[in-house]
């Protein structure tokens, strides 16, 4: 009779595991994949000794559950792989990575094992680092503080320097997967390391590569400052290909390849904000659709969820208008922006209603500066009221973010900091047009002031476009459309 996989969830932890031996026997998995022998980072057999989860670091429903856990007496990092048909792929391609990482003398995890449950789910075992702080982490408690990010920055071109010259590429250098400890900076996803080349050096143009994906994860605005530390003769360590052969210094072709990478990693995440993953849930039914952070679930957001029009009746009127009603409601984690956006008579209905709706194009717009490094309030939900395909009144939730004014105050009243504001305004529009990003409605009411930070709102008219000119133009219209 064959088992079923363990389909374990943060809720269900602490839990104990058992390990299956390192060798079973030959024939097919439990996922209709090929089993093969797995091996334990000691001679000891590890058959029927136990695994204990008892705390989830990330959930990926349906293919991955990392956790803390104890195993032989001492702390680990789990990683399952509950994905029926992928999972043994999945643990194999990460091993090899990790592999590959331990044998060049990159810090990472220290491997201890590799195998499945007795269940057949494929497993991993890494050594807990101590006091584990990533990179995305470090970077977000500096707040913006040139010299501390600085020491985050040269180690993270440092590590990269060193898995280019071992002929590595890392396919998703994204802060979280680089961890400091014990004053190291450590690798980890080791699915995401490939060798192109095994045993040789990079080409240049994947060099040129691998710096532009970790330069996109930081704000463009830092980008000279990361260009002026590049290591010296980081691209010799390269073999020349044909798209390296032009002469073209590694400066230039970063900037010209920056804002390709950039963008593609911005579509990415915005694509990703509007399905099912381990940051968002999204929930469908015929008459409605509803997508929130995974980690703002909770009492006030469900009810919410149930009977938005209620939890506005409850709430603080900031504006009440014909075509949307704005208010501040409590919500699990503090004070919420809820913005119900409305449908004034039938013919603003039937215009509307084939389109994605206001709440919709906002809360994409709020990961793409997100994503970007630009001060906007935290998207917590939105949600459309649906007949089929066909849209109708949609709801937008965003952290309540209180402000000393907006720019439209700044500028008429003056007083401490007005300068500072508008170098940072300036700086802000500067970004935005690299980007490619224009907002739409650049009124200066829509720009709020914190802790002389400006911060966008009002995003359900910002739109995306490939090339620079024609944000450059849209963003000075809408600039002086706002005086």
């Amino acid at each position: 009779m064959r088992k079923h996989r363990v389909n374990l969830k943060p809720d269900d932890l602490p839990a104990t595991l058992r390990l299956a031996g390192p060798n079973p026997a030959p024939g097919r998995g439990p996922a209709g994949a090929p089993r093969r022998g797995w091996t334990c980072g000691s001679d000891r057999h590890p058959e029927g000794e136990t695994l204990r989860c008892t705390r989830a670091l990330r959930h990926l429903p349906g293919k991955r559950l990392t956790c803390l856990g104890e195993w032989r007496q001492r702390s680990v990092l789990a990683k399952l792989f509950v994905d029926r048909r992928h999972g043994h792929r999945h643990r194999q391609r990460e091993a090899a990575g990790a592999r590959l990482l331990a044998a060049a003398g990159i810090p990472t995890p220290e491997f201890l094992f590799s195998g499945a449950l007795t269940d057949g789910t494929p497993v991993l075992l890494f050594a807990a680092l101590a006091e584990p702080e990533t990179a995305g982490e470090r970077w977000r408690r500096a707040a913006g503080d040139p010299v501390a990010e600085m020491e985050i920055i040269r180690p993270l071109l440092n590590t990269t320097s060193r898995l280019i010259r071992a002929g590595l590429e890392h396919g998703n250098p994204h802060l979280d997967n680089f961890i400091f400890s014990g004053g190291e900076l450590y690798v980890v996803d080791g699915d995401a390391v490939k060798q192109p080349a095994a045993g040789g050096a990079l080409p240049r143009s994947a060099i040129v590569r691998a710096l532009a994906r970790l330069i996109a994860q930081l704000p463009a605005d830092r980008e000279d400052r990361v260009l002026a530390l590049l290591p010296a003769g980081i691209e010799d360590a390269g073999t020349t290909d044909r798209a390296a052969t032009t002469g073209e210094p590694l400066h230039a072709r970063l900037r010209r390849e920056l804002p390709a990478v950039r963008r593609q990693r911005r579509l990415a995440y915005v694509k990703k904000c509007f399905r099912t993953c381990s940051e968002f849930v999204r929930q469908q039914t015929w008459n409605r659709v509803a997508i929130f952070r995974r980690d703002a679930d909770g009492p006030r957001l469900r009810e919410f969820l149930n009977n938005p029009d209620a939890v506005i009746d409850r709430g603080t009127m900031i504006k009440e208008g014909g075509s949307a009603t704005v208010v501040r409601v409590e919500g699990d984690d503090g004070p919420w922006a809820v913005k119900r956006y409305n449908l004034k008579n039938l013919r603003h209905a039937l215009a509307r209603g084939p389109r994605p709706s206001r709440a919709w194009r906002s809360w994409g717009s709020a990961h793409r500066l997100t994503i970007s490094g630009i001060a906007t309030p935290e998207a917590i939900a939105v949600m459309e009221n649906r007949i089929g395909p066909w849209r109708r009144t949609s709801y937008f939730v965003s952290r309540w973010v209180d402000c000393s004014g907006t720019a439209a105050d700044y500028r008429r009243e003056g007083g401490p900091g007005h300068q500072l504001v508008l170098e940072r305004l300036v700086r802000m529009f500067r970004v935005l047009c690299r980007l490619g990003i224009h907002h739409g409605d650049g009124k200066a009411s829509n720009f709020i002031i914190r802790d002389e930070e400006p911060w966008l709102i009002d995003l359900d008219a910002m739109d995306e476009n490939c090339r620079r000119a024609t944000a450059d133009r849209g963003n000075r219209t809408q600039h002086s459309g706002g005086r």
